[in-house]
C-alpha cells in the first residue's frame, strides 16, 4: 500500500511522510519545571523551556499535511503568543498546554507507525527520480526512459564507480523510480552531475529572461540574437567546466572520451529538469550525499561548485 498527501500542490509519497515524521515527531515536546507553591497551598507557576525547536517540528509536520487536527490546539496556547524560548504559565493552563502536546505526540507516533509498516527500506545506494507531469503516452515514456538510463548508464556504470542502473521500486499517484546504484560511488557521481544540470537549467533560464526582456524593448532582433548565441556560448563553456571538475573529483584516471560522456549527461539532466523531473537521493543516505543534490525548488539557491564559472 501507498499513502500520499498534498503539500503545495505536490503529492508526498509514503516515504516522505515517514522521513518527515521520524525527524520531527522527537521534538513535540517541552521541558517544564514546577516553581515553589504559592502561599495558599496551591501550585506555583510552571516554566517552559524548549518552546522554539518545538515550533519548528510543528511547522515541519504541518508543511507536510501531518497532525494537522493536533498541531491546531497547541498553536491555540499561549506558547504562541511569545518569541522567546522560555515563558512562565499558571499551573492550570500548564496542564492543558502539556496535554495537547501528548496527545499530538501519541498519535503521531502511532501514524510513524503504522506508515513504516507499508514500506520496505530503501538501500543507501540508491535515487528517486519524479517523472514529469508531462509524460502523457507511451511516446513520452520510452522518450524519457531512454534519456534517463544514457544519463546514469554512460557515468556510474565504470569500474572505479562500481555502479549500476536497476529499477528496484515504482511509486504510483506521481510516478516515483526507486533506482538502485549499486555503490556509494555511483551515488555521488549522480549528485554531482544532477547539481551541474541545475547550474546549467538556472544559467538557461536567466538567458532567456534576458532575451525575453530585450524584445520587449523592440531592439532589433539581430541584438537578440547575439545575446542568444553569447548565451549559448557560455552555457558550453559552463558544461565543459562542470564536467572536468566532476571527472576530476570522482575519476582517478583522465579519460577525454569520459569527459564528453559526462557533459552528455549534464545536458540530459537539464533537459530532464526542464521538463519537469526530479531525482533526489535516499531517504537513507547520510547527509554528506544529501547535501550533493540540489533542491530541485530552490534554484536560486544553487550555485556553481566552481567559484569562477557559478560568478559569471
Amino acid at each position: 500500500m501507498v499513502l500520499f498527501f498534498i503539500q503545495n500542490n505536490k503529492i508526498m509519497r509514503t516515504s516522505q511522510l515517514v522521513n518527515v515524521l521520524s525527524q520531527n515527531i522527537k521534538n513535540i515536546k517541552i521541558e517544564k519545571t514546577a516553581g515553589s507553591p504559592l502561599t495558599n497551598g496551591q501550585p506555583g507557576p510552571v516554566l517552559f523551556k524548549g518552546i522554539n525547536s518545538l515550533k519548528y517540528a510543528i511547522h515541519q509536520l504541518e508543511s507536510a499535511g501531518l497532525l494537522v487536527d493536533q498541531i491546531d490546539p497547541i498553536k491555540n496556547t499561549i506558547l504562541y503568543q511569545t518569541g522567546a524560548d522560555s515563558i512562565s504559565v499558571n499551573y492550570s493552563e500548564s496542564s492543558d498546554i502539556s496535554n495537547r502536546i501528548r496527545s499530538a505526540s501519541l498519535i503521531g507516533e502511532l501514524l510513524l507507525d503504522a506508515l513504516s509498516s507499508t514500506i520496505k527500506d530503501q538501500p543507501s545506494d540508491s535515487i528517486n527520480v519524479r517523472l514529469p507531469d508531462s509524460i502523457k503516452d507511451f511516446h513520452d515514456l520510452e522518450k524519457f526512459s531512454h534519456d534517463l538510463h544514457i544519463a546514469l548508464s554512460q557515468t556510474v556504470i565504470e569500474d572505479e564507480i562500481g555502479g549500476k542502473v536497476e529499477i528496484t521500486g515504482v511509486e504510483n499517484g506521481s510516478i516515483w523510480l526507486q533506482i538502485f546504484l549499486g555503490s556509494s560511488a555511483a551515488v555521488l557521481l549522480v549528485g554531482s552531475l544532477v547539481w551541474a544540470a541545475m547550474v546549467i537549467y538556472k544559467k538557461k533560464q536567466e538567458g532567456d529572461l534576458l532575451a525575453q526582456q530585450v524584445r520587449g524593448l523592440g531592439i532589433r532582433n539581430t541584438a537578440v540574437e547575439e545575446i542568444q548565441q553569447a548565451q549559448q556560448a557560455l552555457l558550453k563553456e559552463v558544461i565543459d567546466a562542470e564536467a572536468n571538475h566532476i571527472n576530476e573529483e570522482n575519476y582517478d584516471i583522465k579519460n577525454p572520451e569520459r569527459v564528453e560522456r559526462l557533459k552528455h549527461s549534464i545536458e540530459l539532466f537539464s533537459k530532464l529538469i526542464e521538463k519537469g523531473t526530479e531525482i533526489y537521493p535516499s531517504l537513507a543516505a547520510p547527509e554528506n550525499v544529501s547535501n550533493l543534490f540540489p533542491n530541485i525548488n530552490n534554484l536560486t539557491g544553487v550555485v556553481s561548485k566552481i567559484k569562477q564559472i557559478g560568478n559569471q
